[in-house]
């Protein structure tokens, strides 16, 4: 089929009512339920649920582009929170489907398709979480136009953030408006990035995750397992890139070390299942801590002039590609 044999001289259409008075019923669904984090509904509710005709003056152009924008990457955030808990949800039921089958009938089929499942998953998991924090990042980005180094409305990544954590800086060093909202954020996100304890460089691990996986698949990141005294297995995933055991393999009797070495020097001690479950944790608490700030902002920025140079940079990231089907 064709786009162009498809009934196209149509008068009706089917689209997502463009002006709102109440919050939608999935979004309150979503915050009861603790699926997206209660700060990020109240920034929907703010943007009066991103109704097409209550754009903020410092957003409002005249094609709605940036309001469009804004919403656009904040509804993408409730999706990609509920595709992570979907996904964390399958993988526990995976682990258990594995556990289950394992102490039955050993090592099987059965076993072995419900921990390959699981491992993909986790790929998909990193990447979906990963995307939040893009997406906020684009939100900043709308928020804070030409504030940020290397912060850019269309192309927002969440690594440009964590780097201006560590700098502290404008892209400027002139003080604005803003800079009070500014230094909010960047005390909350110092505060969730760089931490002390075990679970310092927390996004550092998972930007490698997400890196090679997307590009170069699971098994570049070589998962293990082991049991505990109960016989219960758990999986592993590495804390390093590259990571070969055919390079560590010697000959009887000559090894430099044990595999207890081995597995603490190159591996997070936090078995999979629960690396997983805390990711999403950890993300959802970031978000939730930044959009109290993000709130506060938008309604701070809400009669501002429109930013006219925001505009131009989200025009000059249009791009349109001259393909149209496979031949």
């Amino acid at each position: 089929m064709r786009l162009q044999d498809c009934e196209l001289d149509i008068d009706q259409a089917w689209i997502r009512p463009p002006s709102r008075t109440a919050p939608e019923s999935e979004w309150t669904q979503a915050r009861d339920q603790n699926v997206i984090p209660e700060y990020l509904y109240r920034f929907y509710c703010s943007a009066d649920y991103f109704s097409i005709d209550k754009a903020p003056r410092f957003l409002n152009d005249p094609n709605r582009r940036l309001f469009s924008l804004l919403g656009a990457v904040v509804r993408g955030m409730w999706v990609s929170f509920e595709e992570s808990h979907e996904l964390l949800n399958e993988i526990r039921e995976l682990d258990e489907k594995a556990a289950r089958s394992l102490k039955e009938k050993g090592m099987n089929p059965i076993h072995a398709s419900a921990v390959e499942r699981q491992h993909r998953l986790f790929r998909y998991l990193v990447v979906t979480t990963s995307a939040i924090l893009d997406q906020m990042a684009e939100v900043v980005a709308l928020l804070f136009h030409s504030e940020i180094a290397g912060l850019r409305i269309g192309r927002a990544h969440f690594t440009y953030l964590r780097s201006w954590v560590d700098v502290g800086t404008t892209r400027t060093g002139i003080l604005s408006a803003k800079s009070g909202r500014l230094g909010e954020l960047r005390n909350v996100l110092k505060q969730e990035l760089r931490v002390s304890g075990p679970d310092n460089q927390w996004h550092e691990l998972l930007t490698l995750y997400r890196n090679k996986l997307g590009h170069l698949g699971m098994l570049v990141f070589p998962i293990v397992a082991f049991h505990n005294k109960a016989g219960k297995f758990y999986y592993f995933t590495p804390s390093r890139f590259p990571l070969f055991h055919q390079s560590t393999i010697n000959a009887a009797g000559t090894s430099d070390g044990t595999l207890r070495d081995y597995v603490l020097a190159n591996y997070i001690e936090q078995d999979f299942v629960s690396y997983c479950a805390s990711l999403v944790a950890r993300i959802q608490r970031l978000v939730d801590r930044s959009f109290v700030v993000l709130c506060g902002a938008f309604n701070e920025f809400r009669n501002f002039e429109l930013d006219v140079g925001a505009l131009e940079n989200l025009n000059k990231q249009t791009e349109t590609v001259a393909f149209k089907s496979f031949v």
